[in-house]
C-alpha cells in the first residue's frame, strides 16, 4: 500500500517535482556558471599581465643584442678596426669601458679563427683560437652576424658570444667579437619577473636547454629532462623551441620537504630572435595563488544554495500536503458516483460494443456478446460451456495463451495476448485478447475477455511497417536537418539528426508549432521571420536563408535554412518540408579569411615604410598611405592596375621593378640596382629613381614572394624607404675620409717642399741684396724669388687644407675682411679678369663676432669669389652677403649640427651652375674643371673645406646648371671683443746687438740660410743639426733666443 501511495503520489504530483527539480538545477547551473565565469576572467586577466612582462622580457633582451649589432657593424666597417692599430685597439678599450657591466670581453679575430686582440688585454691568449669555433666558422661561412647559445667558459661563467664579420678590401677578414655574461642579462630581464609571491619567469633555447629558471637543478638541463613526467610542460617546450607565442596551463609536482602536491600554473610563453639562434621566455603563476580571492566568494555560494534549496523544501511540503488531502477528499467522492452508474450501464455496453466480449469461466465460456458472435459465426447457444480450446490452432498454443493472461491477471489484474483464433468456417484471424476479472481479488469468480479482430489491420501494420523502416532509414541518415510541417504551422515529423543538434526528444515537439522548438527559443527576430517564411511557403513559394539557431546548452549554429511546399495531386499545396544545413565552419572558416585579409590590409596600410602588394598576374591589390604619400598617387588610382603602372611614379616608364624581379628573377635587371642581394625569396636592392620629386631619389626595398599553405606562390610583396639622406651622409663620409687622406698626403709633401722652398726664397733675398739693382743677375734673382713666393702660396693652400698649417684664432669681424678683401689688390685682380661681372655686397649691420684666422678667411673669400666670376661666362652678378642667424636645424650633408647663433656668410653667382656628377667632388684636392696651371690649381674649394673645418663651421652648397651657385659658411658666434691688431715694426728694430741666438735644424741648407740672415742682422749666431746636439750645447753655453725646427727626424724634435 506505500509503494502504490509513493508511485501514486510521483504520478499525481509529477508536475511539481519537476518544477522543484527543475529550480534546483537551473541555480545549481546559475551559480556554478557564475563562479566559473569570475573564474575564468581572472585568469585570462593574470595571463594578458603576464603577456605583457613576456614582451617586455623579450623585447628588451632583443633590443640589447640589436643595439650592440648595430655599433659593432659600424665598428667592424673602420679601417683601424680592420687593420688592428692602435687607433682601433683605443675604439676597443673605448667601447669596452663604456660598457663594463655588459661586456666580459671584445676581441678582434682574424680570418683563421685566431685573436689577434682581445680588450681586457692578455697576452697569453693573443694567437690562441676563439672559444666556441664553429660559431665563428659559421660566420665565415655566412659572412653573417652569428649568436652564440649560452656556454660556460674557462672561468666557469655562462657566457655568449655575438661575431660580427669584418672586411678588408670585399673579402672576409675575420670578425669582431663581444663576450656577454649570461647572468647579467637574466638578472636584468627576467629574474625580476615576479607575478604575486609563487610566479616567476625562465628561459630555453631552441634546443630546450633552460637557460634561466629559480627551480634548483634545472639550469643547464634540457627541459623535457626535467619537466618528462608532465605533458603539458612538454608541449608548451615544443611550441617554444619552434619559435611560437601563447597562452597555457600545466601541471607539475611541487616538492617542498618531504610533502609533493600537484600544482597548476597559468603561463605565457613569447619568442626572442636573436639573429641566427632562438630562446623563449615563460612568465607563469599558480592556479592556487590566482584564485584565492575567489574561495570566499565560492563559500557565499555554496551558503546561498542551500538556503535556496531549504526554503524550497519547505514550500513544496506544505503545498503537497494542502494538495493531497482535498485531492483524496474529490477523488473518493467520483468513485462512489462511479459505481452507481457504471453498474446500471455495464449490462447494455456489453450487448451493444462494437467488439467482441464473451464471459468465461476456468475458460469455459458463460456469455458472449452478439459482436463476438458475428464475428466468429459461432450461435451463442452452441458455444454456451463449451472449452475455448477448440477455437486455437494447437494444445500448445491454447496453453500459452493461458497461462499468459492468467499470469498478468494475478500480477497487475489486467491481461492481455495476441494469438489466432478459428473461425466457424475454419479460417483462423489474428486477434488481441484482453482479460479482466470479474472479481479484483477472486479470479475463481470468472473473467471477461473482449477480443479484437485485427487481422486487416496487422497486415496494414506489416506493409507499413517496412515502408515506414525504408523511410525512416532514408530520414535519420541523412546529415541536414528535416522533417515535415503542416500549413498551420505544426511540426508532424523530425530527423535525428535535427533533434541531436538541439538535444531534445521527438514527442517533445510533435504536434506543436514549429517556431515553438528550441531551435527558434531565445529571439523574437528567428520567431517572426520564421512565422513569416512558412506563410509564405504555404503559398506555394519556395523559401531559403541563412539564420543562427539554438542547440544543446549554450551552443549555437549557423544554418542554411529553407522550406519547400508539397503539392497534392490538385496542385494545392498539403505540407511544407523545413531543411537545414550546418554551415557553421563554412561560414566561421569565411569569416576568419575575412579577418585576416582585413588585418593584412591593415597591417600594410599603416607600414610606415611605403609598401605595395602585387598577384602573380602583376596586377596590384595593396598600395598604402605611405607609398601614396611618396609618390603622389592615390590607392583607388593604381588597385587593379597591371602592365608595370607602379613603375611610372618612380621610373616615369613601365619596366619591372624590385618585386618584379622577386616573381620573375632576371639578372640582367638586377644590374640596373646600385646594389642588390638576394636570400631564398627575398631580394633586396638600393637605385636612385628619377621620377620622385624632388629628382634623383635614392630608395631602399625589400621585396619577396608570398606563397600559399601548399608553398604556391600568389602574390608578392615590396617594402620601399627613402634613403636619400642616408646614402648623402655615406658619400660626405667617405669624401670626408678621402679628404682627410688626401691632407696627411699633402701636408706632408708640403712639408718637405716649404723647407727647400725656404732655402730657394731665402737665398734669393740674400742674393738681391749683393748684387747691382737694374743688371742681369738682380733679374734672374728676382724672377727666382717671385716663383718660389708662388710656390710658397700654393704649399700654404695645401698646408691649410690638410689643416697643418700654423692657425693664429683671434676674435674677428667678418664685415671687417670682407671689406678688406673688397679694397685689396687679389680683388681688383678679379675685377680686372671679369669687367662684365657686377660684384655687390650686402652686410649686417651689427654682425656678431666669430673667432679664426684672418689670414685663412681672407683665402677662404678669394677663393669663392674667384670661384664664382670664373663660373660666368659674360655678363652676370656675384652677391656676397653676411647675417646673424639662428640655426636649430641639421644643416643639409651633416648628420648633426650644434644648435645656436652663426654668422653667416653667403656667395651667390649666376653662373654656369655645378653638374650633379661633379658636386660630390667640388671639395677634393687638385679636381678642378679648369685649366691645371692657368686659372687654377684645383686646391681652391679644398682650403674653403680645410678652413671651415678649422672654425668648426659647416658649409651648405645649391647650384643648379645654367641658374647659378650658392656657397653658404656657418661660423659660430664669439661674445668676445675684437682682438687688437700688432703695429708693424721697422726693420731698424729688427737689428741685433750681439745677442747669442742657437739656431736648431735637421736639414743642413735651413741652418746655413738662417745663420747668414741673423748673422747680416747683427746677431751672435750658432748652429746644432739635432734637438740631441742643442741640449748638449746648452749644458755648457748660453743662448738669448732659441729658434728651432718643429719638425725633425729622428730623435727630439721642436
Amino acid at each position: 500500500m506505500k509503494k502504490r501511495t509513493a508511485l501514486y503520489f510521483i504520478i499525481i504530483y509529477r508536475k511539481y517535482l519537476i518544477y522543484l527539480v527543475l529550480f534546483i538545477m537551473v541555480g545549481y547551473v546559475l551559480l556554478y556558471l557564475t563562479y566559473n565565469n569570475v573564474k575564468h576572467e581572472m585568469i585570462e586577466s593574470q595571463n594578458a599581465r603576464q603577456m605583457i612582462h613576456a614582451k617586455q622580457a623579450a623585447k628588451s633582451i632583443e633590443s640589447f643584442f640589436n643595439n650592440h649589432i648595430a655599433v659593432l657593424r659600424t665598428m667592424a666597417k673602420n679601417e683601424h678596426i680592420v687593420a688592428i692599430d692602435e687607433r682601433g685597439k683605443r675604439m676597443m678599450r673605448d667601447y669596452y669601458s663604456s660598457y663594463p657591466e655588459e661586456i666580459s670581453i671584445i676581441t678582434r679575430i682574424d680570418r683563421e679563427g685566431s685573436i689577434l686582440y682581445s680588450e681586457p688585454y692578455d697576452s697569453k691568449v693573443i694567437h690562441q683560437l676563439v672559444t666556441k669555433i664553429d660559431d665563428f666558422r659559421e660566420v665565415k661561412r655566412t659572412h653573417q652576424v652569428v649568436v652564440s647559445d649560452v656556454f660556460t667558459n674557462r672561468r666557469g661563467f655562462k657566457t655568449i658570444i655575438l661575431h660580427v664579420p669584418v672586411f678588408k678590401g670585399g673579402a672576409f677578414d675575420g670578425s669582431l667579437a663581444l663576450l656577454f655574461p649570461f647572468d647579467l642579462i637574466a638578472r636584468r630581464y627576467v629574474e625580476d619577473i615576479r607575478i604575486g609571491q609563487g610566479g616567476y619567469a625562465w628561459i630555453i633555447s631552441k634546443s630546450g636547454v633552460e637557460l634561466s629558471c629559480p627551480v634548483p637543478g634545472h639550469v643547464g638541463n634540457s627541459v623535457f629532462d626535467n619537466c618528462r613526467d608532465f605533458p603539458d610542460i612538454i608541449a608548451m617546450a615544443k611550441k617554444m623551441t619552434q619559435g611560437e607565442q601563447g597562452v597555457t596551463t600545466y601541471q607539475f609536482d611541487q616538492i617542498r620537504g618531504d610533502v609533493v602536491s600537484k600544482t597548476t600554473k597559468h603561463a605565457v610563453f613569447m619568442p626572442i630572435r636573436l639573429e641566427n639562434i632562438l630562446w623563449s621566455v615563460v612568465v607563469a603563476t599558480p592556479e592556487d595563488e590566482l584564485l584565492t580571492p575567489l574561495h570566499g566568494f565560492r563559500n557565499r555560494i555554496i551558503l546561498i544554495a542551500i538556503l535556496l534549496l531549504i526554503g524550497m523544501g519547505v514550500f513544496f511540503y506544505v503545498l503537497f500536503k494542502t494538495k493531497i488531502l482535498a485531492e483524496e477528499v474529490e477523488r473518493r467522492r467520483k468513485v462512489e458516483d462511479a459505481l452507481r452508474r457504471g453498474e446500471a450501464t455495464l449490462r447494455g455496453v456489453f450487448l451493444a460494443a462494437p467488439v467482441g466480449i464473451c464471459i468465461m469461466k476456468n475458460r469455459l465460456y458463460q456469455s458472449a456478446n452478439v459482436y463476438w458472435c458475428e464475428s466468429f459465426g459461432y450461435p451463442e447457444e452452441s458455444i454456451i460451456g463449451k472449452d475455448t480450446r477448440s477455437l486455437y490452432e494447437n494444445d500448445e498454443e491454447y496453453d500459452r495463451v493461458g497461462q499468459e493472461l492468467y499470469t498478468h491477471l494475478r500480477e497487475r489484474g489486467l491481461a492481455s495476448a495476441e494469438t489466432r483464433l478459428r473461425r466457424a468456417d475454419g479460417v483462423f484471424r489474428d486477434v488481441i485478447l484482453t482479460a479482466a476479472p470479474l472479481r479484483a481479488d477472486d479470479l475463481t469468480a470468472g473473467t471477461v475477455a473482449i477480443v479484437h479482430d485485427v487481422t486487416e489491420r496487422k497486415q496494414a501494420e506489416e506493409a507499413l511497417q517496412k515502408s515506414e523502416q525504408r523511410f525512416r532509414a532514408i530520414f535519420n541518415s541523412t546529415f541536414q536537418f528535416t522533417g515535415l510541417i503542416t500549413l498551420d504551422g505544426r511540426l508532424i515529423e523530425a530527423n535525428q539528426a535535427a533533434l541531436d543538434f538541439a538535444g531534445i526528444k521527438l514527442d517533445d515537439i510533435i504536434n506543436r508549432p514549429f517556431w515553438e522548438a528550441r531551435w527558434w527559443r531565445g529571439n523574437e527576430t528567428r520567431v517572426r521571420q520564421v512565422k513569416d517564411a512558412i506563410s509564405s511557403a504555404a503559398q506555394g513559394e519556395f523559401i531559403r536563408y541563412e539564420v543562427e539557431l539554438q542547440g544543446t546548452g549554450d551552443t549555437t549554429a549557423i544554418i542554411d535554412f529553407s522550406l519547400k511546399p508539397v503539392l497534392g495531386q490538385a496542385g494545392e499545396v498539403v505540407l511544407l518540408i523545413p531543411e537545414g544545413r550546418d554551415i557553421t565552419e563554412r561560414k566561421h572558416a569565411e569569416e576568419a579569411l575575412r579577418e585576416t585579409q582585413r588585418r593584412l590590409t591593415d597591417i600594410i596600410e599603416f607600414l610606415p615604410d611605403a609598401t605595395l602588394v602585387i598577384d602573380k598576374d602583376g596586377k596590384v591589390i595593396a598600395w598604402n598611405r605611405a607609398i601614396e604619400s611618396m609618390t603622389g598617387v592615390r590607392s583607388e588610382d593604381m588597385l587593379g592596375k597591371g602592365n608595370y603602372e607602379y613603375a611610372l611614379p618612380f621610373y616615369g616608364e613601365r619596366k619591372p621593378i624590385l618585386i618584379d624581379l622577386a616573381l620573375h628573377p632576371v639578372r640582367e635587371r638586377e644590374k640596373e640596382y646600385t646594389s642588390i642581394q638576394r636570400t631564398d625569396d627575398i631580394l633586396i636592392g638600393e637605385a636612385y629613381t628619377p621620377a620622385l620629386a624632388p629628382g634623383n631619389v635614392h630608395l631602399s626595398a625589400t621585396a619577396s614572394v608570398l606563397r600559399d599553405s601548399g608553398g604556391q606562390i600568389i602574390a608578392a610583396i615590396e617594402c620601399i624607404r627613402n634613403n636619400t639622406d642616408r646614402k648623402n651622409m655615406e658619400e660626405r663620409l667617405q669624401r670626408a675620409e678621402k679628404m682627410e687622406a688626401l691632407g696627411v698626403l699633402a701636408g706632408g709633401v708640403a712639408h718637405d717642399m716649404n723647407n727647400v722652398l725656404g732655402v730657394l726664397v731665402g737665398y734669393s733675398e740674400l742674393l738681391l741684396q749683393e748684387v747691382p739693382e737694374g743688371g742681369r743677375a738682380g733679374k734672374y734673382a728676382k724672377n727666382i724669388l717671385q716663383g718660389g713666393e708662388r710656390a710658397a702660396a700654393i704649399i700654404q693652400d695645401l698646408l691649410t687644407m690638410a689643416r697643418r698649417g700654423v692657425s693664429v684664432s683671434e676674435t674677428v669681424n667678418l664685415n671687417r675682411i670682407v671689406s678688406g678683401f673688397l679694397k685689396s689688390p687679389e680683388f681688383e685682380m678679379i675685377n680686372l679678369q671679369h669687367p662684365d661681372i657686377l660684384f655687390r655686397s650686402q652686410f649686417e649691420a651689427d654682425l656678431f663676432n666669430i673667432k679664426g684666422s684672418p689670414v685663412h678667411l681672407f683665402k677662404t673669400i678669394m677663393n669663392l669669389l674667384s670661384n664664382a666670376a670664373e663660373s660666368i661666362h659674360g655678363a652676370g652678378e656675384v652677391t656676397i652677403t653676411t647675417e646673424n642667424r639662428y640655426v636649430d636645424l641639421t644643416i643639409p650633408g651633416y648628420e648633426n649640427t650644434q644648435e645656436g647663433e652663426y654668422v653667416v656668410l653667403t656667395v651667390a653667382d649666376t653662373g654656369s651652375g655645378i653638374s650633379p656628377a661633379d658636386m660630390g667632388r667640388i671639395f677634393e684636392p687638385f679636381y678642378t674643371k679648369k685649366v691645371m696651371g692657368r686659372s687654377g690649381t684645383g686646391l681652391g674649394l679644398a682650403v674653403v673645406w680645410g678652413t671651415m673645418k678649422d672654425h668648426r663651421g659647416y658649409i651648405d652648397v645649391h647650384s643648379e646648371e645654367n641658374r647659378g651657385s650658392v656657397f653658404t659658411l656657418y661660423f659660430p658666434v664669439s661674445r668676445e671683443d675684437l682682438s687688437k691688431r700688432d703695429q708693424e715694426l721697422s726693420p731698424d728694430s729688427y737689428q741685433g746687438r750681439g745677442e747669442t741666438i742657437l739656431v736648431v735644424d735637421d736639414i743642413e741648407e735651413q741652418r746655413l740660410l738662417a745663420a747668414t740672415i741673423l748673422e747680416n742682422l747683427n746677431y751672435r749666431v750658432t748652429t746644432a743639426a739635432s734637438g740631441e746636439e742643442a741640449i748638449e750645447y746648452l749644458r755648457a753655453n748660453k743662448a738669448d733666443l732659441i729658434v728651432i725646427d718643429m719638425i725633425m727626424s729622428p730623435g727630439i724634435d721642436g
